[in-house]
């Protein structure tokens, strides 16, 4: 429909991603309350973007409340950000940083900026010589294809706090990368991220993107699946672990995500998840300060959100390949998990499915859930049965979910025979007894007929309404949003 009134009602899922962390009461997949929600149809905002330089030994990032749209403008962000976690190994950030200087990751062939931020956190025993001569090299990269800051520690965070202060992005459509130095990247890594973000970056069920590829199955029981994680024919999935080997991630579930983990680590909030592997990682005291990634698995468990990867064809191959460099998470010899994948084929080209498999903490299928909806629409004051057909066969061209009319009392048989045809559901009005306008009144209709029934009810006007498409096929699905504006007036 171009240049109509729009309404969309979310009969969802109550969550508790907005609450706060001392009142967070987690609920298992699948048993959250339902609660209706109005969902408006409006105005796409037009987000600027820009890029401000960080001044070394900043430690910790301000936080902006940002009302950037759920439906952004399809056109890339102005800067893609990637952020470097390092501290005394200059060999690995030199071979990084090497890997992200390939000519074949084509920084070039999107329009946007791509800036370093070189995150160097402080040895515990002072500022090294090492320390300082990462510094040193840090400050003097030189990267042509945008800015490079970098950021030093006046103290000691580790490892975790540096994830959790990496990256503070303020609107939704940022896009950025977090990568330890001990990790080499395919040149393809920057096309596949991006193609990514296009896909599933306003998704409320994907944390983030990983280059990883993936071989932990958390879980401590027998629920696993028989040969590991599958490669889902090589094409893009989602799974429920997070992948920390070059992680990108969506920007509003990741800002989201920070605030909640503040309050959360102020308040020692418990985030052991039973059953999984990574809990008893995490309740280890060393662990306690290091690793980071038990509050997202903890926060992605309780609002049933997923990782996406993607492993090409060659087994021995990956987006990215990790050293295992000796710190706080390994001691030992150093070796690379995986060769480099170089050829998009490998990746299917970066086609990327509308709706990817889901896997669950076992590394088995999740069967999706098949959203029951509604479509609504007032038609009242129209009299003419070619108005009606008009209206019913575009959209049954393209939908055959349930319809609710609602007609005048002395609406004309044909009419009616015209709702017969297309299997479409009505209710009578009589409209001498609406004591307001019709325009506020059919609100009052819509309510009523969008009952817990549906997951989803799209009100929209009748007379001038045609529909070319699915209506629901370009609406986030995964109810995380009370209300959803939509531009009015635009061409096709």
């Amino acid at each position: 429909a171009i240049g109509t009134t729009v309404l969309l009602l979310n009969v969802g899922e109550v969550d508790g991603r907005h609450l706060g962390c001392l009142h967070y009461t987690p609920m298992a997949p699948g048993r959250r309350h339902r609660s209706l929600r109005l969902l408006l149809v409006a105005v796409l905002v037009n987000i600027s973007f820009w890029q401000s330089t960080i001044v070394t030994d900043v430690t910790e990032s301000g936080k902006t409340e940002d009302a950037s749209s759920l439906y952004p403008s399809k056109r890339l962000p102005k800067v893609f950000t990637i952020v470097i976690l390092t501290m005394n190994r200059l060999n690995s950030l030199q071979r990084l940083v090497g890997s992200l200087m390939n000519e074949g990751c084509q920084y070039g062939h999107h329009d946007e900026a791509v800036n370093i931020e070189i995150h160097v956190d402080r040895p515990k025993d002072g500022g090294t010589t090492a320390w300082l001569e990462t510094i040193s090299w840090a400050s003097n990269l030189s990267w042509p294809y945008g800015e490079v800051d970098v950021v030093a520690a006046k103290e000691n965070q580790g490892l975790r706090d540096s994830w959790f202060n990496a990256w503070r992005p303020e609107g939704d459509n940022e896009r950025a990368i977090i990568l330890e130095d001990d990790v080499e990247v395919s040149k393809l890594w920057y096309s596949w991220v991006n193609g990514a973000y296009d896909s599933y970056g306003q998704n409320s069920d994907v944390a983030g993107f990983s280059l990883q590829r993936q071989n932990v199955i958390p879980l401590t029981d027998g629920r696993i699946r028989k040969g590991g994680i599958s490669a889902n024919d090589n094409e893009a999935f989602l799974y429920s672990l997070l992948g920390s080997i070059g992680f990108a991630p969506t920007a509003r579930i990741w800002r989201e995500f920070l605030e909640w983990t503040d309050c959360a680590l102020e308040h020692d909030v418990d985030v052991y998840v039973d059953g999984l592997i990574t809990s008893r990682w995490w309740r280890k005291p060393k662990n306690k300060r290091s690793m980071w990634e038990q509050h997202l698995v903890y926060y992605m468990y309780h609002q049933n959100m997923f990782c996406l990867y993607q492993f090409p064809r060659n087994s021995t191959l990956g987006l990215a390949s990790h050293w295992k460099e000796n710190g706080e998470h390994f001691k030992g010899k150093t070796r690379s998990s995986h060769g480099l994948v170089e050829d998009p084929a490998e990746l299917g080209n970066f086609r990327f499915p509308s709706e990817p498999n889901k896997f669950d903490w076992g590394a088995n299928p999740v069967t999706p859930t098949r959203r029951k909806t509604l479509i609504v629409s007032a038609a009242l004051g129209d009299q003419e049965p070619d108005t009606f057909s008009s209206f019913l066969s575009s959209l049954r061209k393209h939908y055959s979910g349930d319809v609710m009319m609602a007609i005048a009392t002395n609406a004309s048989p044909e009419i009616r025979s015209v709702l017969a045809k297309y299997n479409a559901k009505h209710s009578e009005v009589d409209i001498s007894n609406v004591q307001h306008s019709m325009d506020i009144h059919r609100f009052k209709l819509y309510s009523k007929y969008c009952t817990s029934e549906y997951d989803y009810c799209m009100a929209i006007d009748f007379r001038d309404s045609f529909f070319q498409d699915h209506p629901f096929k370009y609406v986030n699905m995964d109810g995380g949003h009370d209300l959803i504006f939509q531009s009015l007036g635009r061409s096709v």
